[in-house]
């Protein structure tokens, strides 16, 4: 699997780093690295690697529910996400980011699930 900084660097996804980390998690997935293993990478080095604690376990988040929807659309997202969240932000030491990470867990599976009963 490519670094994540390449990604960043193509000129596809010059003027969204947000659409690169999600290439980047959906690619990853489909090469079976694990999901912790992506939340991880995408918190510390992607679009919001600069942030605080809390944003960048959110953007994490975000970004890894997205793909492994994409990736394993019959699999449940929100419990699988939501383990790999509690774990990095108890990592990062960040309880509130633990919070902020189910709220949107929730609200993109409740999205997702609407989403394919159109």
């Amino acid at each position: 699997m490519p670094p994540l900084r390449t990604f960043h660097e193509r000129k596809l996804y010059a003027g969204s780093l947000d659409r690169a980390d999600a290439a980047w998690a959906t690619a990853a997935l489909r090469g079976g690295v694990q999901p912790h293993l992506v939340l991880r990478e995408v918190a510390f080095r992607g679009a919001r690697g600069s942030a605080s604690p809390e944003a960048r376990v959110t953007h994490g988040t975000r970004v890894l529910a997205r793909a492994l929807a994409t990736v394993k659309p019959a699999r449940p997202v929100e419990k699988t996400v939501s383990l790999a969240a509690q774990a990095l932000a108890v990592v990062i030491k960040a309880p509130i980011a633990v919070v902020k990470a189910l709220l949107i867990i929730r609200s993109i599976a409740r999205e997702l699930s609407q989403e394919r009963g159109r």
